[in-house]
């Protein structure tokens, strides 16, 4: 019996180590080259990709899939992978207001008070 092809892409130069997979259709893959990519593969199409400090990095998604777990700087980071629920952690974690350039920035511009002179 011949396996089936999941996702016929070259994903990394040399070798891509321990693919990780969410029901949801995403792969995350890390090479040997050092980089964390993330696909769709619904529509063959990259979301991601970044460079990890542990050469080759392994990486896994959380059982729920709603984040990747990586290695960075001796721990285990987490790539988020719903922006909204980035930006709510982020707001949790914010001792000040968003300027008005970050609220553009980092929410719906039609949600951003409109400060005087900004």
């Amino acid at each position: 019996m011949a396996a089936a092809l999941v996702f016929n892409r070259e994903v990394h130069t040399g070798m891509a180590l321990r693919p990780s997979i969410t029901t949801d259709g995403l792969l995350a893959t890390a090479g040997a080259d050092g980089l964390v990519r993330i696909w769709d593969l619904k529509s063959d199409r990259l979301i991601v990709e970044f460079r990890s400090e542990i050469d080759p990095p392994v990486v896994v998604f959380s059982p729920d899939g709603s984040y990747l777990l990586y290695p960075e700087q001796g721990n285990i980071a987490r790539f988020y992978l719903d922006v909204d629920r980035l930006v709510t952690l982020a707001e949790s974690r914010l001792t000040r207001e968003f300027t008005p350039d970050e609220c553009r920035l980092y929410r719906e511009p039609e949600t951003c008070t409109t400060l005087a002179g900004a």
